[in-house]
């Protein structure tokens, strides 16, 4: 430390947290900076713990969206891990990863487990941002979008894998969009 190089004592008094100041760093000390002091003057110092923990809330068995928000008001991250429940309802929370009643640093992550039903879900006749919705809240992703001729504009005509085929969260669903014989495919 510059102050013990200096020929001072350091001397910390205690330790406490802060938002703003990062863990180990000096907060504030006695004597003031720019004072002075006699050679070999013990120097007080408190000195930043870091952040406070953030109490994990407990989420299970809440909807996706109110999870991820009482998460983020306790100052705290979450990333999602679809999980195949038969019986739980769809993008509902059916664990967490702390438990929630636990401490975690601010800043850091939460694994939720969301319930997916594990097949295809039904998107014919919907526009491609209602089955995208539709499929995100299923655990899957939208693949390639093809156009199908025959089908109404913009309006999704089937899907590949076909609906209540079993497929893993996670993966991906190709549309088929219904197109005019003017218009590509969205």
């Amino acid at each position: 430390h510059a102050l013990s190089a200096a020929g001072f004592t350091l001397n910390v008094l205690s330790r406490q947290s802060s938002d703003a100041i990062s863990a180990n760093t000096i907060i504030s000390q006695e004597p003031g900076p720019r004072s002075t002091a006699q050679k070999g003057a013990a120097i007080n110092v408190v000195v930043s713990t870091g952040a406070p923990p953030a109490n994990v809330p407990n989420v299970t068995n809440s909807g996706l969206q109110q999870a991820e928000s009482s998460l983020q008001q306790a100052g705290l991250q979450s990333v999602v891990q679809y999980t195949v429940a038969q019986g739980a309802p769809v993008g509902s929370v059916i664990g967490q990863q702390p438990s929630g009643g636990a401490s975690a640093p601010k800043g850091s992550t939460v694994t939720l487990m969301v319930a997916v039903p594990g097949v295809v879900p039904d998107v014919a006749g919907m526009s491609v941002a209602q089955a995208r919705a539709k499929l995100a809240q299923a655990g899957y992703t939208v693949g390639s979008l093809s156009a199908e001729p025959q089908g109404q504009p913009g309006v999704v005509v089937s899907t590949d894998p076909a609906q209540d085929t079993e497929l893993a969260p996670g993966q991906s669903v190709n549309l088929v969009v219904g197109a005019s014989n003017t218009t590509q495919a969205p």
